[in-house]
């Protein structure tokens, strides 16, 4: 069996473990936000914040989303001559990808156990990180697939044996 193929299923039953724990197993009462104290226009969560049960299987469930979307996209470039160069950006934006994410996750729970918000650009830093970090990141992925396209995903090799076939 190849390897990504395995390390997807590995992935993917580690997710549905997850998913299987938080929908039959892990019973929390408060798991809806509350009307906030001051702007009852705004939600948020209870005061001691959510469950660490919650924190942690969502910590696992969002880090394993990660590494999944970050396989997909390797293999959708991934052609039979792996080069070092390729492999170590794909790894190195991996590392990245998943530091933003468990920093948010690290920022929450500095929140939870202060009970201060910094702010930045006008966010809670939770929501910034969210924002202009795991929303923002996959730029990575994306400027490596405009610039190495042409190597990485269709080489003058694939090219040309597309045209072949084709006629």
């Amino acid at each position: 069996m190849n390897k990504s193929i395995l390390l997807i299923l590995i992935l993917l039953v580690i997710l549905l473990a997850c998913l299987f724990y938080f929908l039959y197993l892990h019973n929390q009462t408060d798991a809806t936000g509350q009307v906030h104290a001051s702007y009852s226009s705004m939600i948020q969560s209870t005061p001691e914040g959510h469950a660490a049960p919650a924190i942690v299987f969502g910590t696992i469930f969002g880090s394993i989303s990660i590494m999944l979307f970050v396989l997909f996209l390797y293999i959708g470039i991934h052609q039979k001559k792996a080069s070092k160069n390729k492999v170590f950006l794909w790894l190195l934006g991996l590392v990245l990808y998943l530091m933003i994410f468990i920093l948010g996750i690290l920022d929450y729970l500095t929140y939870l156990r202060t009970g201060s918000i910094t702010t930045y650009l006008g966010f809670p830093t939770p929501t910034a990180w969210m924002l202009f970090g795991i929303y923002l990141f996959p730029l990575y992925f994306t400027l490596f697939y405009i610039l190495k396209f042409k190597y990485w995903v269709l080489s003058p090799d694939s090219e040309k044996r597309f045209r072949d076939l084709v006629q």
